[in-house]
């Protein structure tokens, strides 16, 4: 093969390129000599990031009630932080008068809000749901980078209804949604509305802040900011620009120092017990196999969760017998490729400082994937129990899990241990590092399987970055050889994460026949792949409707490894992407396909794609209105080539916040395809409801509908949250065919249905 991969110099005056001296077979190591060159021409490209000097936050010796009024004569002795609107024009001052308030005392860390409004009957409140994620809603908060690894950090925000939205960063804020809205923390939030604007009061436990004492010293970075939603403006502090778009206020690598003194944070220690109860009802073949009949059964449960702190900077999880009734349904998906979908974890018990064990090939390519423990198939599998530690020991990230699964006769599924070890550690620089990540699932009766990862990102510039991962599976049947390439994996890349001005990303990666990481999700098996992304973009004047505006250009290529590198698929993407300063967003794609099947692919029940390459061409929109009114809406168009056919699709999702109380949504996706001389119509439907009659009490539903499915899936909850930790859920799930008279015996209206109720009480010692 005689495709050299080359890098293209991101600055002037060179306008040259290297070549890297390897193709895509060549061995890793070989690969990793020829970066070289790559590496010492971008060194000298610019300094490194200078930390900030800490700012030293005011500490309270006197209780502060949290009740929004922020008049206690303590408060007096607190400077506001100085303010700057980053959107959506950065650099103005307010347009509205702002105060925020940064404060501590032994036991929380407080932030206070005067948020005046010269309109204050157009504070924008739409929402009263714990952890809203929705931009039709003023907004105040922090995030707080708690072991000041430039990483991960914390976010709390809330709203005028006094809402708790609560949120891990991961990964620095970079990728597509660098936030995890799933992990919920114990803190306290007061709001007052009056003439003047509305005022806060935020309080959050130090046992909530897993963070690292030196001495009687703290170290934080934090961001704090308040959003505007009628005119789409954001004030932060500390002045951070939009080089990195939508994610730039939440970068733990921009947020300011600060410096917390004379202070032992008290370790948390909570026990959380749980029980349900409810009935179960399925469908079964009766024994002449002409008919189903119901089968009826109560269910009912219990178990318990313990959480303590080693230290000020290490928690450890027990979790028995483990209980997800109250996690959310998956978004149902229309699969337009052949691999599989990603679908992200929603269980509280993985979330505590989750980004620790993200260890990735790119998008969706991850060597742990905490779906696969206590789900097979998607349906859940018991989990008898298990154990968590996550924190820091110096400069070095610690994680570890280890849980136990319920063998499945009918499916021949063992009882199984599943554990995964991720440690990670700073060098060289505040955005550098080196980690290994081990996981394991075995049935201890001889089967095993391994996989470990080595990995390092090195920031070798201002914006640069080089990323290196080689990870190798071991199990019975396999050598087991030291770096054997076809039992590993390997990714390698140069990347720029702004959108401001030049950015490019170049990667090459490559996984072996033999690797297999069962606790992990790869779309893909046993290829080549070389990738790279290229634009520019630009911040519109002050004068102008346009917010920001840019040009981009996605490419990968892969070769099948199973057929002699065989070229597999390919894809071209250049757009136009664009955000109006009001809100509104989209983006323009031109794209360019081509696929080769080395077997017929069976697409679907009706569609099935003979072997052969099928080249394509086809264009795409995507668009939201602006997010700050009480309407809005997601759309997404794609008309064109599709394999050897054509394809329409349309994909709305609308929301409509009839009230603080009251919010509507759903999606309609349409699906048209002509495809190897068949003809296909896919239907989605989803309907969401939401009613919250304050913060404490929401009764939510979710309807879903797919035409390829013939099947309706529903669920209802009932929430009462008094408090974080003390939950009453009621939840209803139903799955119903709409295309019973096709099947001989003519299948039952629901295949199965649940009604459970759960209680969990948490006990703070």
């Amino acid at each position: 093969m005689n495709n050299r991969l080359k890098y293209l110099p991101p600055s002037r005056p060179e306008d040259r390129t290297y070549d890297l001296g390897f193709t895509p077979d060549d061995h890793p190591f070989r690969i990793c000599k020829s970066l070289i060159l790559a590496f010492s021409i971008i060194m000298a490209r610019g300094p490194f990031l200078v930390a900030s000097v800490p700012v030293v936050v005011t500490h309270f010796n006197q209780p502060i009630e949290v009740d929004g009024h922020l008049d206690e004569p303590i408060w007096q002795q607190v400077e506001p932080v100085p303010l700057i609107t980053q959107l959506p024009n950065f650099g103005q001052p307010p347009s509205e008068r702002t105060e925020i308030l940064l404060a501590y005392d032994d036991n929380y860390f407080y932030m206070g809000g005067r948020l005046y409004d010269s309109q204050p009957e157009l504070i924008a409140a739409n929402s009263k749901k714990r952890d809203a994620f929705v931009g039709n809603t003023d907004w105040f908060g922090l995030v707080l980078d708690t072991y000041n690894d430039k990483q991960n950090a914390l976010a709390f925000f809330t709203n005028p209804n006094g809402l708790r939205f609560d949120a891990n960063v991961l990964n620095d804020a970079v990728g597509q949604l660098p936030i995890n809205i799933s992990w919920n923390a114990v803190w306290d939030v007061a709001v007052d509305i009056n003439d003047e604007g509305w005022f806060v009061e935020m309080r959050v436990p130090f046992t909530s802040l897993p963070c690292q004492v030196k001495g009687e010293e703290i170290v934080m970075g934090l961001i704090c900011s308040r959003y505007i939603a009628r005119k789409n403006e954001n004030i932060i502090y500390p002045a951070i620009n939009n080089d990195f778009g939508e994610w730039s206020g939440w970068k733990p690598s921009l947020a300011q120092e600060i410096k917390l003194q004379g202070i032992q944070p008290k370790r948390p220690f909570y026990i959380a017990p749980y029980v349900t109860a409810g009935l179960h009802a399925t469908q079964q073949l009766n024994r002449t196999g002409q008919a189903y009949e119901p089968n009826v059964a109560p269910t009912y449960d219990g178990g318990l969760d313990v959480r303590f702190g080693l230290t000020s900077n290490l928690n450890v999880d027990f979790t028995v017998n483990t209980d997800f009734a109250q996690v959310e349904a998956d978004d149902e998906q229309v699969n337009l490729t052949r691999f599989s979908l990603f679908f992200p974890e929603k269980r509280q018990f993985f979330q505590e400082r989750s980004g620790i064990f993200n260890y990735n090939f790119g998008p969706d390519d991850y060597l742990f994937y905490s779906r696969r423990i206590g789900l097979y198939d998607e349906d859940p599998v018991r989990i008898y129990g298990g154990a968590r530690i996550v924190g820091r020991v110096g400069n070095l990230d610690v994680g570890a899990l280890s849980m136990q699964t319920a063998g499945i006769d009918s499916l021949g599924l063992p009882s199984l241990n599943h554990s995964v070890v991720r440690l990670s550690k700073r060098i060289l620089n505040s955005q550098s590092d080196v980690g290994l990540l081990v996981t394991n699932q075995t049935d201890f009766h001889g089967y095993f399987n391994t996989t470990y990862g080595l990995d390092t990102r090195l920031l070798i510039s201002k914006l640069d970055f080089i990323n290196l991962r080689w990870a190798q599976t071991l199990k019975p049947e396999l050598a087991n050889h030291t770096f054997d390439q076809e039992a590993g994996k390997f990714w390698v890349s140069l990347s720029r994460q702004n959108i401001q001005g030049f950015s490019y990303g170049v990667s090459y990666s490559y996984a072996g026949i033999d690797f297999d990481p069962v606790l992990g999700f790869q779309g893909r098996d046993a290829y080549n792949r070389y990738g790279q992304r290229t634009s520019y973009g630009w911040t519109a004047p002050e004068s102008s409707v346009l917010q920001r505006h840019g040009i981009i250009y996605r490419g990968v290529t892969y070769w099948n490894r199973l057929y002699r590198l065989t070229m597999d698929s390919h894809s071209s993407r250049l757009g136009w992407q664009f955000v109006t300063k009001k809100g509104a967003g989209g983006e323009f794609t031109f794209n360019y396909f081509k696929e080769r099947f080395f077997e017929p692919f069976e697409f679907s029940d009706s569609i099935i794609i003979p072997r052969g390459e099928y080249p394509f061409i086809n264009g795409s929109v995507m668009f939201n209105t602006p997010a700050g009114n009480p309407y809005f809406l997601l759309g997404a168009i794609t008309v064109g080539g599709f394999y050897d056919g054509q394809i329409q699709s349309v994909e709305l999702m609308p929301t409509l916040n009839l009230s603080s109380s009251l919010e509507l949504g759903g999606a309609y996706v349409f699906n048209h395809l002509q495809v190897a001389d068949t003809r296909e119509v896919i239907h989605i439907m989803r309907l969401k409801a939401l009613y919250m009659l304050d913060t404490k009490l929401s009764v939510s539903s979710l309807v879903q509908y797919n035409s390829s499915e013939n099947s309706i899936l529903a669920n209802f909850r009932f929430r009462y949250n008094p408090r974080e930790g003390t939950d009453l859920y009621l939840v209803y799930n139903d799955d119903l065919n709409t295309d019973r008279f096709a099947f001989e015996p003519m299948r039952p209206v629901h295949n199965e249905h649940l009604l459970i109720l759960k209680y969990t009480y948490t006990f703070r010692i």
